[in-house]
């Protein structure tokens, strides 16, 4: 499966080459077919919301934001400031839980629920299965609690782009520096959303679809605020918004097509492409 897949992303990238793009470096272009592959897992996610006659709008929509980003011609994009996201990542009061969470969180990522065991990850911070079940109930929980965490992390990260009072295309901006960024701190990742399918209670897949809407819901309400002070071009918002959760889910996973990505270049390399446009020649030269 992964030589298939393999095969399939090499394909795509040699769809972002021509005569314009030739100098991109092969970092920039394995990260922007990268993003452009995470929206399209996305597109499951959420595409179901719409009626199969509106589906040929809805892909034209996904389109225009992808090509040509969220910004109005006057917008300019922002560097990510090495402070900015200080304040995500919080103190803990239980160090040795929190390394549980990120190591079960590594692993669900890359393995899903199964793969995902008691023995994989007490190995992988290389303690006993005593160790893990002194801090944890079950596997199930500690998986609850790693869904906790990611929307947690999320909430927070609305939270400061909020209090920053600039525009919306600054708030959604930031917001999306700081989840990304955090994705490939040593604090991360963030569990990929896509992982409900390993919670087996109906109830418990219900209340986390519940959760990842609201946080969805914020970042369209940024994109909307940035619609009426102008500082987004007209667009679809709730799909916008889908697009730059994607892409922030997406992010989990980047290392595997650019291994040399760090919380300090990641920003232009996958995080500007969407909002300024994925072949945007000004951005990809910049």
């Amino acid at each position: 499966m992964h030589t298939a897949y393999t095969g399939m992303f090499r394909r795509v990238r040699g769809l972002l080459k021509d005569e314009a793009t030739a100098h991109w470096p092969r970092e920039m272009r394995n990260a922007r077919t990268h993003l452009l592959l995470s929206l399209v897992h996305w597109l499951p996610a959420w595409f179901g919301r719409y009626e199969p006659a509106q589906y040929p709008r809805m892909v034209a929509r996904v389109a225009d934001i992808v090509l040509h980003g969220l910004g109005a011609p006057a917008a300019r994009w922002e560097a990510a400031a090495l402070s900015e996201d200080a304040a995500l990542h919080a103190p803990t009061d239980n160090p040795a839980m929190d390394a549980f969470l990120r190591a079960a969180t590594a692993l669900l990522n890359e393995q899903g629920y199964r793969g995902a065991s008691v023995d994989k990850i007490s190995a992988r911070l290389n303690v006993t299965k005593g160790s893990f079940y002194h801090h944890n109930d079950n596997k199930l929980d500690l998986i609850s609690a790693c869904f906790e965490r990611t929307f947690e992390v999320i909430r927070r990260a609305f939270d400061l782009a909020e209090q920053t009072g600039g525009s919306g295309w600054q708030r959604a901006g930031l917001a999306a520096r700081m989840l990304v960024r955090f994705q490939l701190s040593a604090e991360g990742p963030l569990l990929r959303l896509s992982s409900t399918s390993a919670l087996p209670e109906a109830a418990d897949r219900a209340q986390i679809h519940r959760t990842l809407q609201q946080r969805i819901e914020r970042m369209a309400a940024m994109l909307v605020d940035g619609l009426v002070d102008g500082s987004l071009r007209p667009l679809d918002a709730a799909i916008a918004a889908q697009l730059v959760v994607g892409l922030i889910n997406g992010a989990a996973e980047l290392h595997r097509w650019v291994p040399d990505a760090s919380e300090d270049s990641v920003v232009e390399l996958y995080v500007r492409p969407i909002f300024m446009g994925l072949l945007n020649e000004a951005n990809a030269a910049a």
